[in-house]
């Protein structure tokens, strides 16, 4: 290795080279590279371990939390060497935690090994031969502990003698070109999508926020995005904030007093069960088709309190080992007991028992006769006529 290498490595064991890849957002070029060379290159050694070398100290791929996630159901040792600044560190995660940290820092001192977790005994003898032969030949040795002990787990060091061929490396890519690129050609998807809807950017200031404003309700939807380009992850989804105005009368004939900013707030990502990080191709592709097919009717649905109503409380309420599932608050902060309202008009068979779990929650077993909750629900068995969908808009 030449003076004043800057170098970072990871290998990944019990865990297929094309699955570590993939969770990375690496693609394998199949060009070969001595490692090092290129930002990122990686092999598969003869023992079926797969390694991947970086051309920098600390590369943001082996961050900390990333390195857990990538540890499921496999041994991630990992290690990273400063040649200019003598520093040096080793890792091992086992199942999506971390075991153990070896470093060394040599502004900290000479005999400075930091160490986290429960290392193996193997380090012991490293780091006792390193002390010697700093003491006889007074250069920093303990400098290379970490990456010995890295080498003595996983039978990889960048830069070491391998047993058997040397390893075949390969210029590895991201999975997007472009990154930015590509997530602005999402967003202009979607967002010609709402323009055709009828949607506008009222505001010059958040060209992600677009609004539709009818007799009936105004809506906004906020195409929210960012990258994380060093892993080569996009995030991309869809949050829409409904204002209908007749929930919201209906709310204040019953309690003057009572303010919800919204009728519902729902993730476009969320309704179609999906995650709104995207790491593969694939994925950016599956996105923009769902945009192009899926999300004009999903838009529709927010005009029509039926299925407006079937989007917020769609999904039956989840309870826990402390919690029942009957013990659901159907109120909150931002949309106030909207959703109770959704129920009564679309004549949801749960109302009653939406109601008498959202009081549960509220009364903590003290229930009012003349609380809020129970003020809106009269009024609405009094005033309010449930909607079929043959009249809904």
């Amino acid at each position: 290795m030449a003076m004043g290498y800057r170098v970072s490595w990871i290998s990944v064991a019990a865990k297929a080279g094309a699955n570590v890849l993939a969770e990375l957002g690496l693609t394998d070029s199949a060009q070969p590279v001595p490692p090092g060379t290129v930002p990122v290159a990686g092999a598969l050694l003869t023992n079926g371990t797969y390694v991947i070398v970086f051309s920098e100290f600390f590369h943001p791929m082996i961050d900390p939390l990333l390195m857990k996630v990538l540890s499921l159901n496999c041994i991630v040792v990992g290690c990273a060497e400063d040649e200019s600044t003598n520093a040096s560190m080793a890792f091992l995660c086992r199942d999506g935690a971390r075991v153990w940290t070896v470093s060394h820092v040599l502004s900290e001192g000479g005999d400075h090994l930091g160490i986290e977790g429960v290392a193996p005994r193997a380090l012991a003898p490293l780091l006792q031969a390193a002390l010697q032969s700093r003491a006889e030949h007074g250069h920093d040795a303990v400098f290379g502990v970490p990456a010995a002990l890295a080498e003595e787990v996983c039978g990889f060091r960048h830069g070491g003698r391998q047993n058997g061929p040397a390893p075949v490396f390969t210029r590895l890519d991201r999975k997007f070109a472009d990154i930015d690129a590509t997530l602005g050609e999402l967003v202009r998807a979607a967002a010609a999508v709402l323009q055709a809807a009828g949607y506008v950017q009222e505001d010059a200031s958040r060209p992600g926020l677009f609004t539709k404003t009818t007799e009936h309700e105004r809506i906004q939807v906020y195409l929210r995005h960012s990258t994380t380009p060093e892993i080569g992850v996009m995030y991309f989804d869809v949050r829409a904030e409904v204002c209908n105005r007749y929930v919201d009368g209906l709310m204040h004939q019953a309690v003057p007093q009572l303010h919800a900013t919204q009728t519902a707030v729902l993730r476009w990502s969320g309704a179609l069960d999906g995650d709104s990080a995207l790491t593969t191709p694939a994925e950016v592709a599956a996105c923009r088709s769902q945009l192009q097919s899926a999300f004009s009717p999903w838009l529709t649905r927010l005009h029509d309190l039926v299925a407006l109503e079937a989007l917020v409380n769609g999904r039956m309420p989840r309870g826990n080992a402390m919690e029942e599932a009957t013990q659901q608050c159907h109120y909150d902060g931002d949309t106030g007991y909207s959703r109770l309202i959704l129920a009564y008009l679309a004549s949801n068979p749960r109302f009653e028992d939406m109601v008498v779990q959202t009081e549960r929650a509220l009364s903590r077993g003290k229930p009012d006769p003349k609380s809020d909750l129970n003020k809106v629900c009269n009024h609405l068995r009094a005033h309010a006529k449930p909607v079929s969908r043959a009249t809904v808009r």
